[in-house]
């Protein structure tokens, strides 16, 4: 099975991903969403957030981010980011994707906890075979420590906290 590349960052379901693979190995890779690597959006805004290592034009693009961030005026700055794309060289004709930065082998039990809102804002996944992910780490040690524990030590049937 193969995703293609994605992001799991849905609304309201917080910063930290857990993936487990079960079963077959796989392979899981990572690499910058295409608008903050291209630096414009597929149809040709430019992108004033913060640069990333790597990204097309990087030393360029930090100095107009610096600059950017010196401008107090609402206008000011939004004209200024129309005439960036140009003078950087970046416009909708920009495009093509990131190379993967990142690409991990994991076996039957491997577990990958990817923690922090900018890994979802700023970067995407693909993964090959079958995985198991949860976006809510907490839930999934919740419920697999419950398990677990039920595993170890069984409740006896009328016991209220047994799994059903």
């Amino acid at each position: 099975m193969y995703l293609q590349y994605h992001d799991d960052g849905e609304t309201g379901l917080g910063p930290t991903i857990a993936t487990l693979s079960l079963g077959y190995p796989a392979t899981m890779r990572l690499r910058m969403k295409a608008k903050y690597y291209n630096g414009v959006s597929k149809e040709g805004v430019y992108v004033d957030d913060r640069p990333i290592p790597g990204c097309l034009n990087y030393d360029e693009r930090k100095a107009a981010y610096d600059e950017l961030q010196k401008i107090s005026d609402p206008g000011a700055r939004k004209q200024r980011t129309k005439t960036l794309p140009n003078e950087l060289g970046l416009d909708k004709k920009t495009t093509g994707n990131a190379k993967s930065i990142m690409n991990l082998h994991l076996g039957h039990g491997d577990i990958v906890i990817m923690h922090g809102a900018d890994i979802q804002t700023y970067f995407e996944v693909s993964r090959i075979a079958f995985l198991f992910y949860a976006n809510y780490v907490h839930a999934f040690y919740s419920m697999l420590s419950t398990t677990l524990a039920n595993c170890v030590s069984p409740r006896r049937p009328d016991s209220s906290t047994s799994i059903r």
